[in-house]
């Protein structure tokens, strides 16, 4: 029971409400006449080895991909840049990213933003991988096993 004497989440109570407002059909998505939505397991997804002791792992949806990659301890991605917009969480690991002249170390729960067309570069300086959750608009269609 909250001190107010409501239970959380009963009708009436702020919370109560707010959880009513985001479960109303399309308060979080819209309405989605189009495709449902995919719901996957990691064990679904292929595991591509991209070289250079760099894996993903992706899901593909219309207009956005997200890639789960992994680095290997003292591994690159090298220099690089894609028409791509790309934003990204550190999952685990630390890591050092260069974009443009900038240089900073990241770790878990950091984040980033790239803007298409900037070259950047991560090298993992930890001794676990780096694991990196990435967002790429529009999608990245060479990712696509």
């Amino acid at each position: 029971m909250a001190r107010s004497g409501r239970q959380r989440g009963a009708v009436g109570s702020s919370e109560g409400s707010a959880r009513r407002h985001l479960c109303r059909a399309g308060a979080w998505l819209g309405d989605q006449d189009e495709t449902m939505g995919n719901l996957i397991h990691r064990d679904e997804t292929p595991i591509t080895d991209a070289g250079h002791g760099i894996t993903r792992q992706v899901a593909v949806g219309n207009k956005m991909l997200l890639a789960v990659v992994t680095v290997q301890p003292g591994c690159s991605v090298p220099a690089h840049s894609h028409v791509h917009e790309q934003i990204g969480y550190v999952a685990s690991g630390r890591a050092v990213f260069r974009t443009g002249d900038s240089e900073r170390e990241l770790g878990p729960g950091d984040m980033y933003t790239i803007p298409g067309g900037e070259v950047h570069s991560v090298t993992v300086i930890s001794e676990e991988p780096g694991v990196f959750v990435d967002v790429f608009n529009p999608v990245r269609e060479e990712y696509i096993v």
